[in-house]
């Protein structure tokens, strides 16, 4: 994310997450083979409804994402695109 801010393409990024009530709860249909390797993996771990804004913004914000890269991901790129 850094990397393609740093190249120039904030005009052409979103910020978002999904989130999954089933797979953070352990209640999927995925079998529990599959909830271990995304664990494992790092993909599942820490997931919640906020993980965007407590966990993500914050670390790219300390990494050097500037106030300004995500004000144009957050509200100008999706402004932009939806009045299309």
């Amino acid at each position: 994310m850094l990397e393609l801010l740093d190249r120039g393409h904030v005009e052409r990024m979103f910020l978002s997450q999904d989130f999954d009530i089933p797979i953070a709860n352990g209640l999927d249909w995925y079998p529990p083979a599959v909830i271990e390797a995304l664990e494992a993996s790092g993909a599942a771990n820490g997931w919640s409804m906020t993980l965007l804004f407590e966990q993500i913004i914050p670390e790219l914000t300390e990494r050097g994402m500037s106030a300004e890269a995500l004000q144009t991901m957050m509200v100008g790129n999706p402004r932009r695109w939806l009045a299309r």
